[in-house]
């Protein structure tokens, strides 16, 4: 089975300072029913990793181009209005304010707490990328540290498919 969705999470910690949790993902161009099934564990996925208790940050490449976050409006097709929906319930803004593949706004910077980044920016493409590459600075304090303990099902930079995930977060609650 071709995994559509891939999704990595981390916890960052700041001594004294403000935890943040986020999530890295990719969603494959797709807008079938199975696409549509994809979306709601993404959602259900990224509902429960949610926390009320520190900022949000989901980065990535979600491949809606006709959705504008940043106005919170796109298509009334079930795909993106689910995503959209989500976005709008946890009260994320979108950072990404420019194309990031010809036209499109793809490439995401969610967040429900716009002050922790200082800079986002446009960069150049790496590879044989070919959507450009989005720069960004966080605002944290030279003692920040990482950790491992709080929500990370296992720590590293690890892709996961959201079937895996939900299994995990099971055993988790």
């Amino acid at each position: 089975m071709h995994i559509k969705i891939k999704i990595m999470c981390y916890n960052i910690q700041a001594k004294w300072c403000v935890t943040h949790f986020d999530i890295v993902l990719y969603r494959a161009p797709s807008y079938d029913g199975e696409a549509l099934s994809y979306v709601c564990k993404l959602v259900e996925c990224l509902s429960r990793f949610h926390s009320s208790k520190y900022p949000n940050i989901l980065l990535g490449d979600i491949n809606f181009p006709k959705l504008n976050l940043i106005n919170y409006c796109g298509p009334s097709d079930k795909i993106h209005q689910k995503f959209l929906s989500f976005v709008i319930q946890f009260s994320y803004h979108q950072l990404v304010t420019f194309p990031t593949r010809e036209s499109n706004i793809l490439d995401i910077i969610l967040t429900t707490e716009s002050s922790l980044f200082s800079t986002v920016a446009p960069d150049l493409q790496l590879g044989t990328s070919d959507h450009s590459s989005v720069r960004f600075e966080l605002s944290l304090p030279a003692n920040f540290r990482l950790r491992n303990d709080l929500y990370c099902v296992e720590w590293g930079v690890k892709l996961y498919s959201l079937t895996h995930l939900l299994t995990i977060l099971e055993d988790l609650v």
